[in-house]
């Protein structure tokens, strides 16, 4: 039989250390928060500093680029009062949100395409005239509709 579930004070209680680094982290992100310009201050998660290195978290990759870019701003902003952070790295951490819709996997070498796609490609052989390329765009429009489009 399992226990339930114990609620995370009472640990961190028993762990006077880890709720200091906890708060520590709380602090750090709360100063860099106050640092970067909306929207990107929501998208930063989690702050840490390990001796010289500010290690920000944030939820994309597309948001970890931005943070990057603003990094040399926001160590300049931040060195005045805390001297000891000379580098910021920046870690992507995506939430934990519902799986992703997986594709079927396409049959080898083929490509599958909208009907709609296909008629534009008619449609451009038929303004080519005879040419080898026509030719080759009705043959790829014939072979690159899915089945049942």
């Amino acid at each position: 039989m399992t226990r339930p579930p114990q609620p995370a004070g009472r640990f961190l209680g028993a762990h006077p250390r880890l709720l200091a680094e906890l708060r520590r982290n709380q602090e750090w992100l709360q100063r860099v928060c106050a640092q970067l310009p909306p929207p990107l201050d929501a998208h930063c998660l989690y702050a840490r500093q390990e001796q010289e290195t500010l290690t920000l978290f944030t939820d994309s990759p597309a948001w970890g680029a931005r943070l990057r870019f603003f990094g040399p701003e926001l160590l300049r902003r931040l060195g005045a009062r805390h001297p000891e952070v000379r580098r910021i790295q920046v870690r992507v951490q995506p939430s934990q949100g519902p799986p992703r819709e997986v594709r079927p996997a396409r049959e080898e070498g083929v490509r599958r395409f909208s009907a709609e796609t296909a008629a534009l490609l008619r449609e451009t052989a038929d303004h080519l005239g005879q040419t080898e390329l026509a030719d080759a765009l009705r043959r790829l429009a014939k072979a690159g509709v899915a089945p049942g489009k």
